[in-house]
């Protein structure tokens, strides 16, 4: 059982007596433990919001002492993984034991770690690149926690030091949470209108109004290589107003959602078009000509269209788990 392992035993079994918002739980722990264990604040939060997106923990807002929190509870299957969880621990522990003999343990969710930092920019650091809503979450709960520390007598910067690396803590809420990166990914549909086609063809596109004038002679110069000057021009309409114009036509007119959507707008993509063009070209290269950069460009473009396909599924996955949690 690993680090990250502990910490979500420990958070499951201060809940199977109450429920707790975060502070309390980390106060839990360590009034539990002696003093003996720590969850940082930079891992508990992380964890916390990966546990409800398990759906093993759910949360609501409550109001604690004319303040608002956001209080955890235990669901069913969190009580399931809890006793499954606690059998590892002790057969684990049992194992040890018996190898090294009775040793005292101390040890803490992180190490000791201390940053020139305000609570602000740690915060800005930690939802770097969270969607909206995610990041004022994430803000919520840690000033909240913050507020409560400061009343027990805590100081800013042991606070500070506590909630541990905003780096760190930034990897895990990325995990739990959508992204930019992800919202950008997951296609939010069209109108079936005259401004949806032209969202879908010069404003929502990966190449952009801009792009699109800088990029025509670009394509069209690309595909006279492989093609007659005719197939090449129609080549690149296809590419920049052909493609997207169908896209926009399937996701509105058919009302695609989940996977459906994320499915017709990866493969009707602008990435898409260019693997598929390209692929076509390779089959008749020029005469006399080294097809070598053209292979290694339609791999390379390839390889980024098929990365952006299981990015888009994994943000899937998020709304998806988030959904059914809530």
């Amino acid at each position: 059982m690993n680090t990250k392992e502990q910490l979500r035993l420990l958070i499951l079994a201060v809940l199977d007596r109450q429920p707790e918002h975060g502070y309390a739980i980390a106060q839990a722990i360590k009034a539990r433990s002696e003093g003996v264990l720590t969850a940082k604040e930079g891992s508990l939060y992380p964890a916390l919001h990966l546990l409800e997106k398990e759906g093993l923990v759910e949360s609501s807002e409550v109001d604690v002492r004319g303040r608002t929190r956001r209080e955890y509870r235990l669901t069913d299957a969190g009580r399931t993984a809890l006793a499954r969880a606690r059998g590892e621990w002790q057969r684990q522990t049992q194992a040890v034991g018996a190898v090294v003999g009775e040793v005292e343990m101390a040890w803490n969710i992180h190490p000791h770690w201390s940053a020139p930092l305000t609570p602000k920019l740690w915060l800005e650091i930690a939802t770097h690149g969270l969607a909206p809503q995610a990041a004022e979450r994430v803000r919520a709960e840690h000033l909240a926690h913050l507020d409560d520390a400061v009343d027990a007598g805590e100081s800013v910067e042991d606070v500070l030091r506590e909630w541990g690396d905003p780096h760190r803590a930034n990897d895990a809420f990325r995990k739990a949470h959508l992204t930019v990166t992800d919202r950008g990914l997951l296609h939010p549909g069209y109108a079936l209108s005259a401004a949806g086609w032209r969202r879908a063809v010069f404003e929502e596109s990966e190449f952009g109004r801009s792009g699109v004038v800088v990029l025509l002679p670009m394509l069209f110069s690309l595909f006279r290589e492989f093609f007659t000057p005719n197939v090449a021009l129609m080549s690149v309409l296809g590419l920049v107003l052909v493609v997207p114009t169908l896209r926009w036509f399937l996701i509105a007119a058919l009302r695609l959602g989940g996977l459906a959507r994320v499915l017709v707008a990866w493969g009707l993509s602008g990435w898409g078009s260019m693997v598929m063009l390209l692929c076509l070209a390779l089959r008749h290269p020029p005469q006399g000509g080294n097809d070598t950069w053209g292979l290694g460009l339609t791999l390379t473009l390839g390889l980024l269209w098929f990365w952006r396909l299981g990015a888009a599924l994994r943000a899937l996955h998020k709304v998806e788990s988030s959904n059914a949690v809530n």
